[in-house]
């Protein structure tokens, strides 16, 4: 299908261009091949530009791209080579002046970004009255900063080589417009700078005036963002007062609806002049070297409830024994501590069922007319031994046995978002099963797209209501398409709930999605990626002692596919009751009664260590001193 102009436009930052059509300008220079040049350094100046202000909100300590006064002396340089042939001695005085301040100019603005962020490092708070945020400065346009003053020098020297009046105007104009530009964000950046004390210190005041018992600590950035609003909707029902505390601005700008306050604060120093001893419960998501500064607070009782529960190894890490406590959904989470021997200590561990699968469903009590398998496979971890990835190993062999099979089965495949990011054989299978998949539509003559996208979220009242709505859309958005026709899911298309209560089975790896899936007591098989074998392998991972294990044998996938259809019975439904239990703990008293109480109980410890403490003078960070432990 051919691409649209607006598509041709959009995708012109991103290509690989400037940097060879900068080397072929020079070569070009060189060679007095002089109708080259200017063609060259004007593609060159846009497509830089087009590309700074492209990641003109990206992370600047993450900068992908070369240094942009580097990149503008470069671009200097082979404009002189190319001049020095034409241009009169006049003329070359000019752009070497002109080019001398707009590197200086640009150098400027890099230096000041790369230092404050657009101010992404200051604090904000969602839902405190009257707090607001430090307001976010973006860096200005690099269409003015470089590529004005670059066309500015670049067009009139070309056009009028003799006559250095004419260049000296049009330079000199160009570089004020970019100069007025700078003046206008550092002044933008100083007024916005202002407000920090005043965040800082209504902070200071709500944490005072409301007490909250609970804080949610989210210390990572975007890319670990499913990992806080999984728990937004359980920290909304508790009958004590919750703070969500994230420490990246970008997090918080993607964070959806919740009737949580929030308060975010990237600067350690910062973080530490607040009275962070006013809460009584730290809750953890993640193991993040930042967590350190919540954890080092006297009084603060804290424990870690994760982002999923399974058997990876990485759900039993060493660095939990940091916590006061681990929260875990069944007595599966606490032998999976104590087996590894990590130091945990038995009494740490403490059992709260899953409180985000009361959305799940069980399965229906009569099997549709076409059965729905979803294959949610993990991906394959950042080394080695956390690799349990099947989609190399088990994709194409699964999607195949599901084609040819005489009964109708849709496959509605859910890829991990991180797959193919550390292994190029998985994200080579991938685009092959998307490919088996579109072409099996194809051949159908199903007339819709095989990926089905994300599509925006409507606005919200509240993580729960969100939730709901979510999970609700998302199952109304596969119900919508042909019965027959294969999905797969682009990131963020349907919650996870809606495809497990779409789907009639499931296939997946070592991972999460296999306890939750548990809830739904519905036939799962789990693939054995480094053929194990089944006995070591249910040894290995208990929690596959609910499932079917799959080797890569095709009869074994083909007879999967008859479990799923009904032709044969599911061997593996007498255990999964009793997996169903060890894994996510008992039905009653519900995961979220029982999370409520885990967090009461918790406070009622940290309450027992006296009272608060007096509030430190809110302009001296608290620093801790040596020696100073948990």
């Amino acid at each position: 299908m051919m691409s649209s102009p607006g598509a041709w436009v959009r995708r012109l930052p991103t290509l690989p261009a400037p940097g060879a059509l900068l080397a072929l300008a020079g070569v070009a220079a060189v060679s007095g091949w002089a109708p080259v040049v200017p063609a060259g350094l004007l593609a060159v100046a846009v497509l830089d530009a087009l590309a700074t202000d492209r990641d003109a909100d990206a992370d600047a300590g993450q900068a992908r791209r070369v240094d942009a006064a580097l990149g503008t002396t470069l671009w200097g340089l082979v404009l002189l080579l190319h001049g020095a042939r034409e241009w009169s001695p006049g003329v070359l005085r000019v752009v070497v002046v002109a080019l001398a301040v707009q590197v200086c100019l640009v150098a400027l603005t890099s230096a000041v970004h790369t230092g404050l962020d657009g101010l992404h490092r200051y604090p904000a708070a969602r839902g405190l009255p009257g707090v607001g945020a430090v307001p976010l400065v973006r860096r200005p346009s690099a269409q003015l900063v470089a590529l004005l003053p670059q066309m500015a020098l670049l067009v009139p020297a070309v056009l009028a080589p003799q006559r250095p009046a004419v260049v000296a105007a049009a330079a000199g104009a160009g570089l004020l417009a970019g100069a007025a530009a700078v003046v206008r964000w550092v002044l933008a950046l100083h007024r916005a700078r202002g407000r920090r004390q005043a965040v800082l210190q209504g902070m200071r005041d709500h944490l005072r005036s409301t007490h909250p018992t609970v804080v949610l600590y989210a210390g990572e950035g975007v890319a670990a963002l499913h990992e806080v609003t999984m728990w937004l909707p359980s920290l909304e029902r508790l009958s004590v007062d919750a703070v969500l505390l994230m420490r990246n601005r970008r997090a918080l700008e993607r964070l959806p609806a919740t009737t949580l306050p929030v308060l975010c604060v990237p600067g350690a120093t910062d973080l530490m002049s607040l009275p962070l001893e006013r809460f009584r419960v730290g809750l953890f998501v993640s193991n993040v070297g930042n967590n350190i500064h919540l954890l080092r607070v006297p009084g603060v009782r804290t424990a870690f409830i994760g982002h999923g529960d399974s058997d990876k190894n990485a759900s039993a890490n060493p660095y939990s024994k940091v916590y006061d406590e681990i929260w875990v959904a069944g007595p599966a989470g606490r032998d999976r501590y104590l087996r590894a021997d990590t130091g945990v200590r038995p009494d740490a561990v403490v059992e709260v069922g899953r409180p985000q699968l009361e959305l799940v469903r069980r399965a229906p009590a009569t099997r549709p007319d076409v059965v729905t398998l979803l294959y949610a496979p993990t991906w394959e971890g950042w080394n080695s031994e956390q690799d349990y990835a099947s989609v190399a190993s088990h994709g194409e062999a699964l999607v195949r046995a599901v084609l040819g099979h005489p009964d109708r089965i849709r496959l509605v495949y859910r890829p991990h978002p991180y797959a193919g990011r550390r292994s190029p054989a998985v994200a080579a299978a991938h685009r092959r099963i998307v490919d088996l998949l579109g072409a099996a539509n194809q051949a159908a003559g199903v007339d819709v797209p095989t990926v089905l996208e994300a599509e925006p979220a409507p606005e919200a009242s509240s993580a729960a209501s969100a939730e709901r709505d979510a999970v609700r859309r998302g199952e109304q958005r596969l119900a919508e398409r042909p019965p027959t026709a294969h999905v797969v899911l682009g990131a963020g298309a349907v919650p996870l709930i809606s495809s497990l209560n779409a789907a009639s089975a499931l296939v997946t790896d070592v991972s999460s999605v296999l306890t939750d899936f548990l809830a739904s007591d519905k036939p799962v098989a789990v693939c054995d990626a480094q053929q194990r074998g089944p006995e070591r392998f249910v040894a290995d991972f208990p929690s596959a002692a609910s499932a079917t294990v799959l080797a890569t044998d095709p009869a074994e996938l083909a007879a999967f596919c008859d479990v799923v259809t009904g032709r044969r019975p599911d061997p593996a439904a007498p255990a999964r009751a009793g997996v169903r239990r060890q894994l996510l703990g008992p039905a009653e008293p519900t995961a979220t009664a029982r999370f409520d109480a885990a967090v009461t109980a918790l406070a009622a410890r940290a309450h027992a260590l006296g009272p608060v403490a007096p509030d430190p003078d809110p302009t001296t960070p608290a620093v801790p001193t040596a020696g100073t432990g948990r």
